[in-house]
């Protein structure tokens, strides 16, 4: 494929350096209360005030299997959790109310007679006015009172903020847009991370104590201060072969000079392969622009092994874009990766960048990657 200019968004490197999981629902449905009709959500998850349900709210109903999560995992190893939903579709914008569902349910039989109460508060006021974009909420004291067992996980319940609203999530059936409903944790003190930034010195030791005969050795002194962490790149997840997260901000003046410096989205780790499966990137009041429109992603630095095979993103002013299962070409064999291996995965410009409009804010991209060990 040959090298595309990138078009739009970005400056800084600020990255999340903590490993991370992703866990899709295993359970989602909508109910329309004080109605025991049958419950929706083989492709939508309605949510839907009462003038617009006539009469009845439509809710929405999401659950997370945390069985997946490292054994012996505790709350306070919880560092972030979000909730991240893709808006299929608006027919009234308006604003959600996010709560911990209180009382257990199933997919199959839950209806509005049976369905759980609102709980503990999420979120309150969320804005959702605009189709086939993502919402995305901190969800991380829910999480953790699941983990600690302080509350059952009996998932997320999701209301109408104004009786007038009506908009449809994308539920783990919904094979148009398949964007389901994500659970994204950051994880503490586990997985072996990505690059990180250069130590500062180490402090000198203490003098080592006086070795006896055969006997052991002295205590060793207090290390000095540790020298001030500087950025960092982001962080992998446990172990490889797993999905994996990476968050990148990139801030306004990084972005006008992507053309000449790329952004490292996944550093590179000896005898791996990154491979992409997902990139979301989200503009914040953001709008660049280069010669073809287009965010350019590859590995190593600009040069042969990106121009080898990269993969492109299109870029619209004042959307959010979404880029599933990524391109190749020509396809990836066991030769091509070998050149890979030990090189970072980025996302470069070939064009100068420019602004048009917006106000010059922050691009964020997360991207989910399996870590392939090359052989």
């Amino acid at each position: 494929m040959r090298n595309r200019c990138f078009w739009a968004a970005i400056a800084f490197v600020s990255p999340v350096t903590m490993p991370g999981q992703v866990l899709l629902p295993s359970q989602d449905s909508y109910v329309m209360t004080n109605d025991n009709s049958p419950n929706g959500g083989w492709k939508s998850i309605w949510v839907a005030g009462l003038s617009q349900g006539h009469g009845r709210q439509s809710e929405g109903l999401i659950q997370f299997d945390l069985s997946s999560l490292p054994s012996g995992l505790t709350s306070t190893q919880i560092s972030h959790a979000t909730l991240t939903l893709f808006v299929n579709d608006v027919d009234r914008g308006g604003a959600i109310n996010i709560f911990a569902a209180n009382g257990n349910w199933t997919e199959a039989s839950v209806r509005g007679l049976n369905s759980p109460v609102p709980g503990a508060s999420i979120a309150t006021n969320i804005a959702v006015a605009t189709p086939l974009t993502f919402v995305t909420v901190d969800v991380t004291a829910a999480v953790q009172a699941w983990i600690s067992k302080v509350t059952p996980n009996n998932g997320f319940l999701i209301q109408a903020g104004d009786s007038n609203m009506s908009v449809q999530f994308d539920s783990k059936e919904n094979t148009d847009t398949s964007h389901p409903a994500m659970l994204s944790l950051v994880l503490a003190g586990s997985g072996s991370g990505g690059g990180t930034s250069v130590q500062g010195p180490q402090g000198p030791a203490g003098p080592q104590g006086p070795q006896g005969p055969a006997g052991p050795q002295g205590p060793a002194g207090a290390s000095g201060a540790q020298g001030p962490m500087g950025p960092t790149g982001p962080a992998g997840a446990s172990g490889t072969g797993a999905l994996q997260m990476s968050t990148v901000t990139i801030h306004r003046t990084d972005m006008l000079g992507l053309d000449l410096v790329p952004v490292t989205l996944i550093p590179a780790a000896a005898g791996i392969v990154n491979m992409p499966v997902r990139i979301v990137v989200q503009q914040n009041g953001a709008f660049y622009l280069s010669t073809s429109h287009q965010v350019d992603f590859g590995w190593g630095t600009i040069g042969s092994p990106v121009s080898v095979n990269s993969a492109g993103l299109l870029w619209n002013a004042g959307f959010t874009k979404y880029l599933d299962d990524v391109p190749l070409f020509p396809p990836l064999t066991n030769n091509d990766a070998s050149q890979f291996v030990n090189q970072p995965f980025i996302a470069f410009a070939d064009g100068p960048v420019t602004e048009l409009g917006g106000t010059g804010g922050d691009v964020t991209f997360t991207v989910w990657y399996t870590a392939l060990t090359v052989h």
